[in-house]
């Protein structure tokens, strides 16, 4: 795998890192967080990219509360992202559960 590293402040991805915002606060929305109450704002943010059977091998974000992915391209019969979690970390007093959240 190959990449770039903070993307969020590099001029060429602000036509994506621009409707962060709105979609995180849509995310957030249908878990039931009253928006407002909180900041949102980016720490780190990386692109990778892969050639032909390339993948990215299981890893953590332990800083993170929440992690996007987003995929340019996805050739047909790609395997599935998958977002695992053991714990919280960055939760007050665990107030988000790991329910699934689709079509956001």
């Amino acid at each position: 795998m190959h990449g770039k590293l903070s993307v969020h402040l590099r001029k060429d991805f602000v036509p994506l890192v621009s409707k962060y915002p709105q979609h995180i606060r849509a995310y957030l929305e249908r878990l039931g967080f009253q928006w407002g109450a909180f900041d949102i704002f980016i720490m780190r943010s990386w692109a990778t990219y892969g050639h032909g059977s390339e993948t990215m091998s299981r890893h953590k974000h332990t800083s993170s509360a929440l992690s996007i992915s987003y995929y340019v391209a996805l050739p047909e019969g790609s395997a599935s992202i998958s977002f695992e979690t053991e714990t919280h970390q960055n939760e007050p007093s665990g107030v988000c559960s790991p329910k699934p959240v689709t079509g956001v």
